[in-house]
């Protein structure tokens, strides 16, 4: 890929960005108007989870406060009981050596988990993004405003669903949680919703009011990112795997509701 065809692709993922945007900010500008009832909601199951399987609801926790939404694929390798004496900088390590071995193969398994998930039209730019990452791994910094446009995409489809927050899973998804636990499918459905619960928290946290006013904005946070208000200099790697991370995991509820 030559550096004009590299621009060609960024300035086309550019325009599907803007034409993402519009249908979003009603509710953007009242997120919590959505967010609060989903939690509710989500209350019993979390109770349940962490009463039937307090190891693993202590291991979201723990990465949802460091800024990870655990990859399935993650989860499936992970013996959880050995994470025990794992502090949270040797956590981080974990997660970053996980999806940069072999050339990055996990991280890409990411974007093709996101690309099968997300609706029809974007999945072509989610390819392009995955060229322009192979052509240089550097070009993270400018894949990260459509990563938090295509978040803003799948969160509105989920609460313009919030009346039937409380209906089940599809069976398809189910499956794929099944695949982490041997438990009663009841049980699998509540770490499902654990998983839910973990990842709007994480979404809502990209998503809290900041100030413009001051010092330069050095945290990832959508409203810097889409407001140009942020240095993409100060963006990290590890902070992009994180972001790319909440965005998989919410790509598995875009057929959550019935």
């Amino acid at each position: 890929m030559d550096n004009n065809s590299l621009y060609e692709s960024i300035r086309k993922i550019t325009k599907t960005v803007e034409e993402s945007i519009s249908p979003v900010l009603k509710v953007m500008n009242n997120l919590s108007e959505y967010i609060n009832p989903l939690f509710d909601t989500m209350t019993k199951s979390i109770e349940t989870v962490k009463k039937s399987h307090p190891i693993r609801y202590k291991f979201y926790e723990r990465c949802r406060k460091i800024g990870w939404m655990p990859p399935l694929e993650t989860e499936l390798a992970l013996s959880l009981s050995d994470l025990k004496g794992v502090d949270d900088e040797q956590l981080n390590l974990y997660f970053l050596r996980f999806l940069t071995k072999g050339n990055y193969k996990s991280m890409y398994i990411i974007f093709e988990n996101i690309e099968e998930n997300i609706e029809e039209q974007y999945k072509n730019e989610i390819r392009k993004i995955v060229k322009i990452l192979k052509y240089d791994i550097n070009n993270y910094t400018l894949t990260i405003p459509f990563l938090f446009s295509i978040m803003e995409r799948m969160f509105v489809n989920q609460a313009s669903k919030i009346d039937n927050v409380s209906s089940y899973a599809k069976n398809k998804e189910i499956e794929k949680i099944a695949k982490i636990s041997k438990a009663k499918s009841e049980d699998n459905k509540d770490l499902f919703m654990l998983i839910h619960y973990n990842t709007l928290e994480l979404v809502s946290n990209y998503f809290s009011y900041i100030s413009f006013e001051g010092d330069p904005i050095n945290e990832i946070n959508r409203h810097a990112v889409l407001h140009g208000k942020y240095n993409p200099n100060n963006y990290t790697f590890s902070d992009y795997l994180r972001l790319l991370t909440v965005v998989e995991s919410l790509s598995f509820f875009e057929d959550y509701f019935e």
